[in-house]
């Protein structure tokens, strides 16, 4: 076993030794070309070390030293040619065949022509076209014809030497050479012609395996590119799912029948369902009717025409039953033939922004009703005032007996009412500061009952439990006035079919820790209770939640704007109060509030309908307004006072009469905003001319002037109009006096 290792290492090593280096990968055909060619010349080294031995003995005997150097030559170049392998191919492959060539003649030479030298000259040439291809074939055959015709001229010329005639004939020695040529030719044209074929078919697998290395190397770069292009898609669909989870619109897809086929968490999040909820859910089960149809006529556009829209106040149902608006922006997905498979869209809720947007509305309808207010204040309460100026001069002029003294009493009332309404109005509408005073509840409401037992109808019985006692409150006595309004007016509406009992009650009552868990926006202490109760049909228990909603109502078109409640909930929270309802339907609805007690003492704010003895006087006064029928009424209260008034209704003329007389004026009452020169500029008129006189500056409303204004003008006195009688009397002996 070690033994055939050796062999085998040894031959390994010679192998290695005799073949050049990489000649297998370059090129097969000439590896196996070189395998025969070191064989060859192996085999010689070899056998000629073998021959050598009797050679020597021979060359000793007979003399033939020629022979013995001829041979040792051949093996040494032998030697040479097999173990230098650097040497090319070629070369190597012509020496070894000039070497073979060379033997045969010297064999022939020294032998004859009947010996191994022919053989050696038929190796040569079936040996060329082994190694060296057909040409060097036909050469080798050219060569051996060539020799056998030199050999067969000495042999039938001469008789020199080693050509004498041999034994044979010499048409048997011609034939003989002939046969030999013929079968060298054949031997080596068919060696080389398979040769040829084997290198033929070997071009042909270099040429398959040059396009078998290129098929591969293309594979492989496409291997490459799809193994490229599958980590691009992956980190593409990753970036993708990123992007869609981290944004906080919407995003879907639907296929044609509208179902939900993908969506991101967003989504999710918009309509309230979880993901597994909202897999595969029709787009129909997601809106009512009327925005089915919107979605429906975008989509089938977006479907004829391909090109996306943008569709916006779209409004959707949410799990909980909710609603949003979402704006949408929708495009068509289409297949490789450029056919609509689904839609694609992204849904960005802008419910935030569609309430913002109602506020800016309601904020420039407050801002516009500002302004008209404003626009109307001033000929409103000119109107009040001709109304309460005539009220209060004939309740004076009517006997006590006289039933409508009552009436007019109702008309005063009325009338200063509204202009509280017109004041708080343009307060309202033009965010003014609420400054809470010290109210008495109970005279407030007690008032309020006065004017709601005048206007409710007598089937709607008003009951009172009232204390006796001053409970004073921190409020403004128009809003307090305004929430006993709605929530009174809104319980007779509910009982006007079939009447029923208007309840008003007010308690006091302390809350402590302990209370106030009911009422998380109250803090402990003391609290006054009003209870307004009514015997109407109820309210159904759904809709107690949404009472206090802006724009609910239950009432019929035209019966409510749904704002009364809502309104109520607002002074409410102005007034650092609560309120709560109770209901049972079919039986009784209950509101009741709790205002926080004050321990300042309220001023009067009941309007007294009942005039006493107003201040009288007797000096001259030049009154100036603009409305002739302002003029009728205040002359005739001023006369009523026991003045002397000259009028104006042109404040160019009333400047002209005072220029001309200024001593003859003791005061000049004038109003405000009059065509062609204001009340103020009046004043400075007037006053220029005659420092030091008292002026009065009336008006129904007026953005240029007020109370603070007035005073710093150097104007005695600033009223607002409408001005009862006895303001008016005490004003002007204030300013007179």
């Amino acid at each position: 076993m070690n033994g055939e290792k050796d062999i085998s290492t040894l031959w390994s090593g010679m192998h290695n030794r005799i073949m050049p280096k990489n000649i297998q990968k370059r090129d097969s055909l000439l590896y196996w070309r070189t395998q025969i060619l070191s064989i060859m010349l192996l085999a010689a080294v070899i056998m000629g070390s073998f021959v050598l031995i009797p050679v020597v003995f021979l060359a000793i005997e007979e003399q033939l030293w020629i022979l013995l150097v001829s041979d040792l030559l051949l093996l040494a170049l032998a030697l040479f040619l097999l173990f230098f392998s650097q040497i090319g191919f070629s070369l190597r492959a012509m020496a070894s065949l000039a070497m073979i060539y060379g033997v045969g003649l010297l064999v022939i030479f020294n032998v004859g022509v009947i010996s191994g030298g022919p053989a050696w000259l038929f190796c040569f040439a079936v040996l060329a076209g082994v190694l060296l291809g057909p040409r060097a074939a036909v050469i080798a055959l050219l060569i051996n014809t060539a020799t056998y015709a030199v050999i067969g001229f000495f042999l039938t010329k001469t008789s020199w030497g080693i050509f004498s005639p041999p034994f044979l004939p010499d048409k048997l020695l011609v034939s003989a050479g002939v046969n030999f040529l013929f079968l060298n030719a054949l031997a080596a044209i068919c060696v080389s012609v398979l040769v040829k074929g084997l290198n033929r078919s070997h071009e042909k697998e270099k040429q398959l395996s040059r396009t078998l290395k290129e098929k591969q190397l293309m594979l492989e770069a496409q291997i490459s590119e799809r193994e490229q292009s599958k980590i691009s898609l992956k980190e593409s669909e990753e970036k993708y799912r990123t992007i869609l989870a981290s944004i906080e619109d919407g995003y879907f897809e639907v296929d044609l029948h509208g179902d939900l086929i993908f969506f991101n968490t967003s989504l999710c999040r918009i309509l309230g369902y979880t993901r597994e909820e909202l897999t595969g859910m029709n787009h129909i089960h997601l809106m009512d009717k009327v925005n089915a149809a919107k979605i429906y006529k975008a989509f089938h556009e977006v479907y004829q025409t391909g090109v996306p829209t943008r569709a916006i106040d779209w409004q959707l149902i949410r799990k909980d039953g909710s609603h949003c608006f979402i704006e949408i922006v929708v495009s068509l997905i289409q297949d490789a033939d450029k056919n609509g498979v689904g839609f694609r869209g992204i849904a960005r809720d802008v419910s935030h922004r569609k309430s913002l947007e109602q506020k800016l509305r309601q904020a420039y309808k407050m801002e516009s009703i500002g302004t008209l207010a404003g626009g109307i204040a001033h000929d409103f309460n000119n109107v009040l005032s001709i109304i309460v100026g005539n009220a209060e001069i004939a309740f004076d002029q009517i006997p006590e007996a006289n039933p409508a003294r009552e009436n007019l009493e109702m008309i005063k009332f009325a009338s200063l009412r509204a202009a509280d309404i017109v004041k708080q109005l343009l307060n309202f509408s033009r965010e003014t500061e609420q400054k809470l005073k010290p109210l008495d509840l109970v005279s407030l409401v007690r008032e309020e009952l006065k004017f709601l037992r005048s206007t409710l109808p007598a089937f709607i019985e008003i009951r009172e439990t009232l204390p006796d006692i001053c409970v004073p409150i921190l409020g403004d006595s128009v809003q307090i006035n305004q929430l006993l309004m709605n929530i009174c007016t809104n319980a007779a509406q509910a009982m006007e079919k079939e009447g029923g009992v208007l309840g008003i009650s007010i308690t006091l009552l302390a809350l402590d820790a302990e209370d106030v868990l009911a009422h998380p926006e109250l803090e402990s202490g003391r609290y006054v209770r009003l209870t307004i109760h009514d015997t109407g049909p109820g309210i159904v228990p759904e809709n107690l939640d949404k009472i206090f909603d802006p724009y609910f109502t239950t009432k019929a078109v035209g019966k409510g704007s749904g704002m009364g409640l809502a309104v109520v909930h607002g002074i409410v929270k102005n007034h650092f109060a609560t309120i709560g309802v109770k209901s049972d339907p079919g039986k009784f609805t209950q509101f009741q509030i709790l205002f926080p007690l004050t321990h300042e003492i309220p001023e009067r704010t009941t309007h007294d309908t009942k005039s006493s003895t107003p201040a009288r006087g007797s000096e001259t006064i030049l009154f100036v307004d603009d409305d002739a029928i302002v003029i009728r009424t205040t002359q005739s209260i001023l006369n009523y006072l026991g003045y002397r008034v000259e009028t104006r209704s042109d404040p160019r003329e009333a400047l002209a009469l005072f220029a001309e007389k200024p001593g003859d004026f003791d005061l000049v009452i004038t109003d405000m905003t009059m065509p062609r020169m204001t009340g103020a500029s009046l004043a400075g008129e007037i006053m220029s001319i005659r420092p030091g006189i008292p002026v009065i500056i009336c008006t129904g409303h007026s953005d240029l002037i007020d109370e603070e204004k007035a005073k710093n003008l150097g104007i005695s006195s600033f009223l607002m109009k409408p001005v009862t009688l006895e303001k008016m009397a005490k004003t002007i002996r204030e300013v007179l006096d």
